[in-house]
C-alpha cells in the first residue's frame, strides 16, 4: 500500500480532469511529456562525456563552497530558476499556470531543442526529473542536481547504494547480501537444476496455451521462489526483503517480498506470478528454449520487465534471468508513531543536507523524530568524500526499536516528488522556498489564508479543484498543511485551552473536507486519517 506521499503522486499522476476543472491544467497534464528518454551521460564541450569529477565540478555545478546556505546567497545574488522539458506556452492561461505552480522563473528546455550545445544562463538551475536531457539543453552558473548525474555510473542500483552507504558508515544501511551470496555453496547445484526446471515448466506453458497450468507446473515454478526463500531465511534468520536492485520499492514493511512470509502469501506470490504466464500465451510464438524468449521483443517486454504491478512475478524474473539483478536486506523492526505507523521518513536534501523532512506511512506531525532523521542524514554526508558531498535526492530513512536510524535507500537525483511543485504543489514549493531562503507566493498564499482562521481556510479548500491549474487534485494535501500549521502553533504556545480549540477548528475544516470528496472512496480515507493524526497530535496537550 503506498504511504501519504506516494498516493499523492499517484493520484496526480494518473488523474483527469473533468470540464467541471481548469481547462489550462487538463491540457497540460494530459498532453505535455514530463520525463524525457532517459540519458545518463552530461555532455559537456568543456570536457567531454566522461570526464572526472575534479574536472565537471566548475563548469556543471559551479565552484563554490557546498550547502544549502551557501545555496541560498546564489539565489538571492544572482536569482533562481526552474527548467522544464516543454516548450514556452503559446496562451497566457498556460504561463501563468507554470509561474504559480513553482513560483520562480521557469525556462523551457523545449525552446533549445535542435542546438548543438546546452546554453548557459545566469543564477541558479533546478533541474527537476531527468537532469541530464534537461541540463544538455539549458544550465545555470550553479546546478545543484548535476551531482548525481556526473556520478551515476557509480550509484546506479540498489547494490551499489548499499556498498556506497558501508563505504562511509558500516551501519548506515541493514546488512546485505547479492543473490548469488545468499545460497550456500553446496546448493549452488541444486539451485542451478530447480530453475532450469522452472524454466522448462514455463516454456511448456507458453508451448501450449489452450492447456491449462497444471500441479505438477505450478510446483517446479514455485518451486524456484521457495528454494530461494529457505536460502533467505538461513543467511537472514530474522527475516529479509527480496528487492529488485533496479525497483525503486524502498517502503521498509510495504510491498516488497518479505522472506518471513506466511505459506498463504507464498501461495499468492506463485499464483500471480502463474497468472501472467497464462495472460501471454497467445501474445508470443511457441519458443523452443529460453534463448528464443530472451530474444522475442514481447516475452522480453512481459518476462523481463522490473516495472511491475506485482513484486512478486518482478522477483520471479529476475531468479529466472538475472539473479544477479536481487539485493537480500535484512528487515528492521521499526518504531511505530502514536498512531502505530512504521516510523520511516523521506528527507529531500540537496549538497547532502536536509531540506526538510515527512513521515512516509502517516500524516502525524513528529518534530522530534523527522529532525534526528534530517541530523543523520546531514552527518552521513558530513563524513562522506567530497564528490558526494554534492549530491541530492529524497532518502528514505526509519527509527527502529532499539533507537537506531537506518537507510532504506536514498533515490539520488532530481527525481523524488517532494522536489518538484508538479508533482506535490505545496512539498515542491517548500523545496524551492529552502533553496532561497524566503517562501514561494503559493506558501505566502496559504499563510494568510490559515491565519484568517478555519472559514477563511473551508473557502479556500473549496476553491481547490476549481483553480485545479495550481492545486490540482490537492484537497487532503492543503488539509494537511493546515493541520500541521495549526499544530506548530500549539507546540509553540502549549495549553489545554488551545489545543481544544485548535481540534475544534480542524475538526470544522475536517467536516468541509469529507463534503467536497464524498465521492472519492481514496480522498476520504486520506482526509480522515489526516484528522485522525490532528487528535493524536493534540492528545498530550487536550489531556
Amino acid at each position: 500500500m503506498a504511504g501519504p506521499r506516494e498516493a499523492r503522486e499517484q493520484s496526480r499522476a494518473r488523474a483527469k480532469l473533468d470540464g467541471t476543472q481548469d481547462c489550462v491544467a487538463a491540457a497540460i497534464h494530459a498532453n505535455t511529456k514530463r520525463y524525457w528518454p532517459f540519458d545518463d551521460r552530461i555532455r559537456n564541450k568543456e570536457t567531454g562525456d566522461d570526464a572526472a569529477w575534479e574536472s565537471l565540478q566548475s563548469p556543471n555545478t559551479g565552484t563554490r563552497t557546498r550547502g544549502l546556505k551557501e545555496l541560498q546567497k546564489i539565489a538571492n545574488r544572482d536569482g533562481l530558476f526552474v527548467v522544464v522539458p516543454e516548450k514556452t506556452p503559446t496562451t497566457e492561461g498556460e504561463k501563468e499556470f507554470f509561474e504559480k505552480l513553482y513560483g520562480v522563473p521557469v525556462v523551457f528546455a523545449g525552446d533549445y531543442e535542435g542546438k548543438k550545445t546546452f546554453t548557459t544562463l545566469n543564477g541558479l538551475a533546478l533541474h527537476p526529473g531527468n537532469a541530464p536531457e534537461l541540463a544538455n539543453r539549458v544550465r545555470g552558473t550553479i546546478n545543484p542536481h548535476l551531482g548525481y548525474e556526473k556520478l551515476h555510473h557509480e550509484l546506479d542500483n540498489k547494490i551499489v547504494e548499499a556498498e556506497f552507504a558501508k563505504s562511509i558508515s558500516k551501519d548506515a544501511m541493514p546488512p546485505f547480501k547479492s543473490a548469488w551470496e545468499v545460497i550456500p555453496k553446496d546448493r549452488l547445484s541444486e539451485f542451478d537444476k530447480t530453475r532450469r526446471e522452472a524454466m522448462d515448466a514455463i516454456l511448456y506453458l507458453l508451448n501450449n496455451p489452450n492447456v491449462d497450468a497444471t500441479r505438477s507446473n505450478e510446483e517446479k515454478i514455485g518451486l524456484l521462489l521457495r528454494r530461494y526463500i529457505e536460502y533467505s531465511r538461513t543467511a537472514f534468520p530474522e527475516g529479509a526483503f527480496l528487492k529488485r536492485i533496479d525497483d525503486s520499492m524502498g517502503m521498509e514493511g510495504g510491498g516488497l517480498l518479505n522472506t518471513m512470509a506466511d505459506e498463504k502469501t507464498i501461495r499468492n506470490w506463485i499464483k500471480e506470478f502463474i497468472d501472467e504466464l497464462g495472460g501471454i500465451q497467445d501474445t508470443i510464438s511457441k519458443p523452443k528454449n529460453f534463448d528464443e524468449i530472451r530474444t522475442s521483443a514481447d516475452a522480453e517486454r512481459l518476462l523481463k520487465n522490473a516495472d511491475d504491478p506485482y513484486l512478486s512475478t518482478s522477483v520471479m524474473r529476475a531468479l529466472l534471468f538475472e539473479p544477479e539483478k536481487l539485493l537480500i536486506q535484512r528487515t528492521l523492526n521499526p518504531e511505530v508513531s502514536p498512531m502505530g505507523k512504521p516510523l520511516e521518513f523521506r528527507v529531500i536534501f540537496i549538497d547532502g543536507e536536509s531540506v526538510y523532512t515527512e513521515p512516509r506511512h502517516s500524516y502525524e506531525y513528529l518534530p522530534e523524530q523527522t529532525k534526528k532523521a534530517s541530523e543523520f542524514l546531514t552527518k552521513f554526508f558530513n563524513k562522506a568524500p567530497e564528490k558526494y558531498q554534492y549530491l541530492s535526492g529524497g532518502a528514505d530513512v526509519m527509527l527502529d526499536k532499539n533507537g537506531n536510524y537506518y537507510f532504506i535507500e536514498f533515490n539520488f537525483g532530481s527525481q523524488p516528488g517532494g522536489m518538484d511543485p508538479w508533482w506535490t504543489p505545496i512539498y515542491g514549493n517548500q523545496f524551492i522556498s529552502a533553496l532561497q531562503g524566503k517562501p514561494t507566493p503559493l506558501l505566502k498564499e496559504l499563510e494568510t489564508v490559515y491565519q484568517l482562521g478555519s472559514k477563511a481556510q473551508i473557502e479556500f479548500l473549496g476553491q481547490v479543484e476549481k483553480r485545479g491549474s495550481i492545486l490540482y487534485y490537492s484537497i487532503h494535501e492543503v488539509f494537511h498543511w493546515f493541520k500541521d500549521r495549526a499544530i506548530k502553533e500549539v507546540i509553540r504556545k502549549p495549553s489545554r485551552e488551545a489545543a481544544n480549540r485548535t481540534l475544534e477548528e480542524i475538526k470544522k475544516i475536517y467536516d468541509a473536507a469529507k463534503v467536497l470528496k464524498a465521492k472519492d472512496a481514496g480522498d476520504l480515507a486520506e482526509i480522515e486519517e489526516i484528522y485522525q493524526s490532528a487528535v493524536s497530535d493534540l492528545k498530550a496537550y487536550t489531556g
